[in-house]
């Protein structure tokens, strides 16, 4: 199985909302072998802003109650790609997938499709794919990720730890193998 978590820090919660960072990793839900190649990207912020899309009071509230060093990573200008970089790397990335997981299924891949969409680029993630953490999770006693010291709202952490939870998840519930 070549399954990728994505997971994304946002200005917004609109599906045109600005992309801070996207995170992602590849795994395996069906083993304990540690999520891999773990990932990072940094989009340009001014160039979304060009480009029409949008933040809110509210994330910017957000994030100015989240720790110095989380916010750091999600505000920080050190490697920001253009959007088109961004696109084409990630397309690359997730090539071969054959599950699209995302902590819910309303929020991060519909903003990045709409950024896709935005873009005049198609994304290489076909929607059947697509796979929902927060709805597994919801299916056992506890959040896996409740056991698991990360740094929250760091995509690359954030993507990581939910990987974990479902590796966790399908090994509780009996899934696969």
């Amino acid at each position: 199985m070549r399954a990728v978590m994505v997971d994304i820090e946002t200005l917004g919660i609109t599906p045109d909302c600005i992309i801070l960072t996207v995170g992602g990793v590849k795994f395996n839900p069906n083993d304990e072998i540690e999520p891999r190649d773990r990932k990072l990207w940094r989009i340009d912020i001014e160039e979304q802003k060009n480009k029409g899309r949008t933040e809110d009071q509210t994330a910017i509230e957000f994030w100015n109650r989240q720790e110095a060093h989380v916010r750091e990573e999600a505000f920080s200008d050190k490697d920001r790609i253009s959007v088109d970089s961004f696109l084409n790397d990630f397309n690359a990335w997730i090539d071969g997938a054959n599950q699209v997981w995302a902590q819910g299924v309303t929020f991060d891949i519909v903003i990045l499709k709409d950024l896709y969409d935005q873009c005049g680029v198609k994304p290489n993630w076909s929607d059947f794919r697509v796979m929902d953490s927060r709805t597994l999770f919801k299916l056992l006693k506890e959040d896996p990720r409740k056991q698991m010291e990360f740094d929250a709202h760091d995509a690359a952490e954030d993507s990581y730890y939910q990987a974990i939870g479902v590796q966790r998840a399908y090994k509780e519930l009996g899934i696969g193998k």
